[in-house]
This record gives structure tokens, sequence and C-alpha cells, in this order.
């Protein structure tokens, strides 16, 4: 879910991401919770785009496929930023 507010030839942007677990235990693989924020600005028949997102996520990975039935926990996180130029022709 997210929106864009634009204010002349600005744009500004945020959105939340929510990836429920596919495991019925939530525990293998985790609920996935995100968020991103943007700004761009528009020159005409250019448009310059910069974006920041994070993503957040816990699994639960066994040490080893037979014997012992302890398992790891991974916190994982990822965050991007990327910039964007586009042109119109």
């Amino acid at each position: 879910m997210g929106g864009e507010y634009k204010h002349k030839q600005f744009s500004f942007r945020g959105g939340y991401r929510f990836e429920e677990s596919p495991y019925v235990d939530g525990v293998t693989v985790g609920d996935l919770n995100g968020f991103s924020l943007g700004f761009g600005y528009n020159f005409g028949n250019t448009r310059l785009d910069i974006t920041y997102d994070q993503w957040k996520r816990t699994d639960q990975t066994p040490l080893y496929n037979i014997g012992l039935i302890d398992a790891a926990t991974i916190d994982r996180q990822n965050s991007n930023i990327t910039l964007t130029l586009g042109f119109n022709i």
C-alpha cells in the first residue's frame, strides 16, 4: 500500500509492504515487513527519481538435516537506494 503526492515538478512517495508467512507456524519463514520512501523531480522531458526501501524478516533454519533438531534464528534485513533518470522521447 502506498501513495504519491505531486506538487508542481516534485513528487513525494511512500509505501508499506507486508507479506504473510507461507508457513502455518509463521516461524520457518516469518512475516515480511517493509517500507519505501521516494522523491522525484520532473524537468519536462527528463525525470530524476530517488527511492529508498527496506524490509525485515526472521527465519528459523535447521542446523542439520538429520540428528540435531535445533534451528538457527536468522534476522534478515535488506535496504536499497535506487537512482533513476528517465527520458521522454
